[in-house]
């Protein structure tokens, strides 16, 4: 897609502002402007056209936001175009140039779906990005993978993204922190789970206080039905107390509107048009009244002037003799000086007739003295002919003596086609010296390099040979055992965190066991079952014993030794009961003991669990060992981890290219040796067949510039004979033209005497008088008619200045005669004069009249139009004082004022009805007047004051009853292990709820982390090669050769890194460039990566703003060619307010002349 046209209707500053931008073979278009000229906001504008104005916008300064208007017409590829415009707006925002909406999948298909923030980072370049991009690379240290993946997104700073991304992770959970929101969260968790084993449920006390709460609540139920009813009465008669005033107003309103009677309702315009014509009529009277008296006052001043109409009449002869005086009286003036002047001319030609000194009657034709100018002119040129004839003799003559003595010098060599066709052939493979020369350097410096790389090569002891030949494991092979080491080593640290836990909780439950013991003895269930048991065993006696059937005594002995066997049966009754009440009263330590003995027993198998699961992931991770270096075993290596790994495979991969590229150096030297031998012998033997000796040791070059010496020695020698004869030839038919000609001359010459002895005898000259003496002649007989006939012309003026006198005096008799024969007896000059002042005057009074009849007529026609005022607006008002009813239109305004108080006491009654219904609370208004009716609104404050201490009552006593709820609800709280136990549930749940959360997040972020990796390091492997190679070229053009390309090498923890080239091989990282040579290298990687967008895409406008800052004029010479050739392939678009860098687009770029707007 490309931009034919913007235009800026309504923009930022612009007005109606059209930039065209032509289609060429070099699409390169600028815009200048200086600053504050709008370059900015142009650039904005063009952004608005694709993706709309934002809602949100600082270019609305001069124009409203409404009539914000940018235009343009855009093409793609295919030449399918289409005119459009944006407006600001929400909707509906994409119009044609008639403003009719058109839908944005237009553009979007034309934008072939990019987004404005992609076009924003992909499609446009500032000075902000390029130095952004450029500090980016070095922030990354030259990585080839994360510069290249930059400069293709646009400049985006990829490491301050993977940290963002590792920080915010790091945020949430660590493996061995503590304050991370994961961590805390899970021992939130497992704090929960302690408390939740230790609760246990109270007896038949939380029963019993419980049924109390039950009837408590019950009573305060009841309460709260009365206070609510209470309020809801109260509520009513604090509705009818505000609705009361309304009621009234209602009511006062309507009887005024009765009072009022039948009152015609008048339009809400009935007031205006009534005051306009009432108006209409007050004016058109003034008017009427006024234009009267002024008719009357011009008719009076009318009949004052007289105009002399017989004066006018002869306005134009008196206008024409006033005129006519000037020349008049310089006629006068003219006839003393030109009888001077005949006087002189007499003199004049006196004197000339002596000094020709013939007798001249008539005046020489015009053909003798053409005949004589033209001999005249040649008489010269046939001398000046002759002379030159015999120089030119003379000199070719010698000239051509010297030619054939040079001829016969010269010795002629032998062929020299087969020495020409054998150096032609050897120059055509260029310079096979300095190229063998260079290729040995780069074969000798690569054959190190891979020496070098190959011992530097850790894991590996051999040759290159025995590297090339060695087989690794594939790159699926090696990503999947990372990621079976990973997750083992996971596992692993899982458990390592799982028993790091377990024996903290272990030791927290044997403190807390060990702590209840300290307390005192903890009763058990164990205990209770045996006391009992021993209770049950002493009634079992005491039963035998009172029936006396059986022999106990050795058996009470046994049962207690110290007591006899009622005193022993009450103690074992004593203690099995105290033991119950211990169970009973102690409830909560017995169940806390319990608990954590259930719990350390727990923490015991999990430990015995995680070991048995330890033992696993230790075989399978030796087994996974031992797989891991088998798959190494043919390459007699012993391997490293899979990531370590990975870097040598790189490294190996990068020696063997090199490897390849020291085979072809190789070949390359030993066809270039072979084709220098064979050249060598042909020049050689060459240049023996012309017996021509040479050494054949000698260089090549050293050969070639001999023979080529020989060529041109022979070639000049022979291009010297071929002139030479040539010359001889074209002298000797030049001496024998020249010949021909001087005799030519001579004839011509006898010619032209004869002719001149003729025609000056005519003249009555002598023959031998020369041409200037004839032309003095001539000259002075041409200026003695001349002033003959000067004589003549004077005298004709004279006979004309006497004869317009008398014909001016006639013409003013005449006029006099007709208008004013009083001035008859006057000079002539004195009576044109007055004529001329009185004509001037009676014009002026002529014109006073007619100003005076115009003014009559416009007053007659401002007396017509009041008049039909008059009528109209008097017909206007009767119309409106039938329409009411009124006899006088001066009753109107009466009947107006009645209309608008009906119109006022009906508000009052809507106003009031509205604010009745707001009260009523969905009672009508019927319903609630009805409800007011026989209300005494004097009681209604009392009645509403009683009902509100009732309600503070009952409020206090729901009061204490609350608190004794609130009582039994904290001893019962106190009381209630279920419920804290479901309460701690409910927070472990929240608490697990966002663990989950904080996980989820927490593997997104991991995720992206590794795409974003993988993702860099994919498109580092698929456009390496390409992209370094074309930015290399483009870098090299932007540094003006400094560089000459650029190249990915090893840093020192063995990953590859950006260098760029010298000519000498030596390779200079981004930290060793200056910050202008770091900005173009990111300009080269941008523009490469664009180019190979373009190859596969539809193309886009790029746009460049101001990127040239820091560039000197020469780079920045160089950085407009590298952008012009960008143009070939989709079309750019330069903005800058720096007139240098438009000087240097104007001067040093183009093979045609690019498109330059300013703004």
């Amino acid at each position: 897609m490309r931009i034919d046209e913007l235009e800026f209707r309504s923009f930022g500053p612009f007005t109606g502002f059209k930039v065209v931008l032509p289609a060429r073979d070099m699409d390169f278009h600028v815009i200048y402007g200086r600053n504050e000229a709008g370059k900015s906001s142009a650039l904005r504008a063009l952004k608005s056209l694709f993706f709309g104005i934002p809602h949100h916008t600082s270019d609305n300064f001069l124009h409203d936001s409404a009539k914000l208007r940018v235009a343009g017409r855009l093409r793609n590829s295919e030449g399918s175009g289409i005119a459009l415009m944006r407006r600001k707006g929400t909707k509906n925002t994409l119009l044609d140039l008639n403003e009719n909406p058109i839908d944005e999948s237009v553009i979007k298909q034309l934008l072939s779906g990019v987004s404005e923030e992609m076009f924003e980072a992909f499609f446009g370049i500032s000075h902000d990005t390029l130095s952004s991009g450029s500090q980016s690379i070095l922030n990354e240290g030259g990585d080839v993978g994360r510069s290249l993946f930059s400069a293709g997104m646009g400049g985006v700073d990829v490491k301050n993204i993977l940290l963002e991304l590792e920080n915010e992770a790091n945020a949430i959970f660590l493996p061995k922190g503590q304050k991370q929101m994961l961590n805390k969260a899970l021992n939130e968790y497992a704090d929960i789970k302690k408390l939740l084993q230790s609760e246990a449920l109270p007896g038949r006390k939380w029963l019993e206080l419980n049924e109390e709460l039950k009837k408590v609540s019950g009573e305060r139920d009841e309460l709260s039905k009365t206070i609510g009813a209470a309020s809801r009465e109260k509520n009513r008669l604090t509705r009818l107390m505000q609705a009361l005033p309304d009621i009234a107003l209602i009511e006062k309103a309507t009887s005024e509107l009765g009072e009022l009677g039948d009152v015609v309702t008048v339009n809400e315009d009935f007031g205006k048009i009534r005051k306009k014509y009432t108006e209409n009529l007050r004016i058109a009277n003034d008017a009427e009244e006024r234009s009267t008296a002024g008719i009357a006052k011009l008719k009076d001043n009318m009949n004052l002037i007289t105009v002399p109409q017989d004066l006018l009449d002869q306005a134009e002869t008196i206008e024409e003799l006033h005129q006519r005086l000037g020349s008049y009286r310089k006629g006068l003036q003219d006839l003393g000086r030109l009888k001077g002047n005949i006087q002189q001319l007499d003199q004049d030609i006196e004197i000339l007739v002596s000094e020709i000194g013939i007798i001249v009657k008539d005046r020489p034709n015009a053909s003798l003295k053409a005949k004589i100018q033209d001999l005249g002119g040649r008489y010269q040129s046939l001398l000046d002919a002759l002379k030159r004839s015999d120089l030119d003799i003379i000199k070719i003559e010698t000239e051509l003596a010297g030619l054939k003595k040079e001829l016969q010098s010269l010795d002629v060599p032998g062929n020299i086609s087969a020495l020409k066709s054998a150096l032609t052939r050897a120059r055509k493979r260029g310079d096979l010296a300095a190229t063998l020369e260079e290729t040995k350097r780069s074969l000798i410096a690569e054959e190190k390099q891979v020496a070098l790389d190959v011992d530097r090569l850790p894991l590996f002891t051999g040759t290159i040979e025995e590297l090339e030949s060695v087989s690794i494991p594939a790159p699926e092979t090696i990503d999947r055992f990372e990621a079976e080491f990973q997750e083992i080593a996971a596992k692993i640290a899982g458990l390592d965190e799982k028993e790091k836990e377990a024996h903290a909780d272990f030791e927290t439950v044997g403190l807390k066991m060990e702590t209840l013991r300290i307390e005192g003895a903890v009763p058990t269930e164990d205990d209770l079952v045996q006391a009992r048991s021993r209770r049950d065993a002493g009634w079992s006696l005491v039963l035998r014993s009172w029936k006396g059937h059986e022999e106990i005594d050795e058996e009470a002995a046994s049962f207690d030794s110290e007591d006899k066997l009622p005193r022993a049966y009450e103690k074992s009754v004593v203690n099995a009961d105290e033991v119950s009440d211990r169970l009973r009263r102690e409830a909560d330590r017995v169940a806390q003991y319990a608990s954590l003995a259930a719990w350390q027993a727990a923490i015991k198998q999990n430990l015995v669990n995680s070991e048995e699961i330890r033992k696993q992931l230790g075989s399978r991770l030796s087994a996974l060992v031992s797989d891991w270096s088998e798959q190494w075993k043919p390459a007699g290596i012993n391997p490293l981890t899979p990531k370590e790994m990975r870097s040598w495979i790189a490294r190996h991969t990068a020696i063997l290219q090199k490897t390849c590229k020291v085979r072809e150096l190789r070949q390359a030297c030993n066809v270039i040796t072979r084709q220098l031998y064979e050249h060598k012998n042909e020049l050689i033997a060459c240049l023996k067949e012309l017996g021509r000796e040479t050494d054949e040791n000698a260089t090549f070059d050293a050969l070639v510039d001999y023979c080529q010496m020989v060529v041109d020695n022979v070639e000049d020698i022979s291009r010297r004979k071929i002139d030479l004869e040539k010359k001889a030839n074209k002298l000797e038919n030049e001496a024998k033209l020249l010949d021909r000609n001087h005799n030519n001359l001579k004839e011509e010459f006898t010619r032209w005497n004869s002719d001149w002895q003729n025609e000056i005898v005519d003249l009555g000259l002598k023959p031998e008088t020369s041409p200037p003496q004839v032309y003095a002649v001539l000259s002075k007989i041409d200026e003695l008619f001349k002033k003959k006939d000067d004589r003549k012309s004077f005298e004709r003026r004279i006979y004309g200045i006497n004869r317009d006198a008398e014909d001016f005096r006639a013409d003013v008799k005449t006029v006099v005669e007709k208008i004013s024969p009083e001035l008859s007896d006057m000079p002539v000059e004195e009576v044109v004069s007055r004529l001329n002042i009185s004509l001037g005057k009676a014009k002026t009074d002529s014109a006073m009249l007619a100003d005076m009849k115009k003014r009559l007529i416009e007053q007659e026609e401002i007396l017509n139009d009041a008049e039909e005022t008059i009528r109209h607006a008097i017909k206007q008002l009767q119309l409106l004082c039938d329409q009411t009813g009124c006899g006088e239109y001066d009753g109107l305004e009466e009947v107006e004022k009645k209309s608008e108080h009906k119109k006022q006491l009906q508000e009052k009654i809507s106003g009031a009805e509205n604010r009745l219904l707001k009260i009523g609370g969905g009672m009508s208004i019927t319903e609630l007047v009805n409800e007011a009716k026989g209300v005494d609104a004097d009681s209604l404050p009392v009645k509403i004051t009683e009902i509100e201490n009732q309600v503070a009552v009952m409020e206090v006593a729901r009061s204490d009853i609350d608190q004794r709820i609130g009582g039994m609800q904290t001893i019962l709280s106190q009381m209630d292990g279920s419920a804290k136990a479901a309460d701690k549930a409910d927070q472990a749940q929240q608490v697990l709820s966002f663990i989950r959360n904080c996980v989820e997040r927490y593997v997104r972020l991991r995720m992206c982390s590794s795409m974003l990796n993988r993702e860099i390091e994919r498109y580092r492997s698929e456009n390496q090669n390409p992209l370094l190679q074309r930015a290399g070229r483009i870098f090299s053009d932007l540094t003006l050769k400094s560089f000459s390309g650029l190249a990915a090498e090893f840093n020192d923890k063995d990953e590859p890194v950006i260098a760029g080239i010298r000519h000498s091989g030596e390779k200079i990282g981004v930290q060793g460039m200056s910050d202008g040579t770091r900005d173009q290298l990111f300009l080269a990687l941008r523009i490469a990566s664009l180019e190979k967008y373009l190859d596969a895409n539809e193309p886009m406008p790029f746009i460049v703003d101001d990127i040239l800052i820091r560039f000197d004029d020469d780079r920045a010479s160089a950085a407009l060619r590298v952008l012009s050739n960008l143009s070939q392939k989709t079309q750019v678009i330069f903005l800058t307010h720096h007139a240098r860098l438009l000087e240097l687009v104007q001067t040093s770029l183009f093979c045609e002349s690019p498109t330059i707007y300013s703004l």
